[in-house]
């Protein structure tokens, strides 16, 4: 006889079997549910799939947000210093040998920055976002050839 003692994604989980209370531990993951006496996740390859993809999505936009060091100055590249990157990229472009820029960097000291520095800056954050996404993509290509759950869990950023 089998009896489940708890519920869902409680911390720990004990059954009845045969009469004896048998502690089967903390859940592996919040996925995982008590099927004749052991954890058992009933997730499909394609669920695994889907939640690593998901996971990988969030490592890219770490890694095109991460901070960017040009020339030994560390600036933030999250989405709204992008945006603001590409702006002084545009506006450097159109400045020419006149443009200057005093940008705040990551620790908050402020640098000049003439048209040719400002395009560096905006290059390197596009071979940043680039070199993530081509990332994301290699690790798609093995999510997707994966056949078993250890497969797909091996894939990692």
């Amino acid at each position: 006889m089998w009896l489940e003692i708890g519920a869902g994604a409680a911390l720990a989980q004990s059954v009845v079997i045969d009469g004896e209370l048998v502690d089967l531990g903390q859940a592996p993951s919040t996925f995982h549910r008590i099927v004749s006496g052991a954890w058992v996740d009933p997730r499909t390859i394609a669920d695994l799939r889907a939640a690593k993809w998901v996971a990988i999505k969030v490592d890219r936009a770490r890694a095109e947000a991460a901070p960017l060091v040009v020339a030994g100055c560390t600036f933030d590249a999250g989405p709204t210093s992008q945006q603001r990157i590409a702006g002084a990229v545009q506006l450097a472009l159109i400045g020419g040998a006149a443009f200057s820029i005093d940008w705040t960097l990551a620790d908050n000291t402020v640098t000049t920055l003439s048209a040719p520095e400002m395009v560096a800056v905006g290059l390197a954050l596009g071979a940043q976002v680039s070199a993530a996404h081509e990332r994301a993509r290699t690790l798609r290509t093995a999510i997707e050839a994966a056949t078993t759950a250890a497969e797909v869990e091996a894939v990692v950023w």
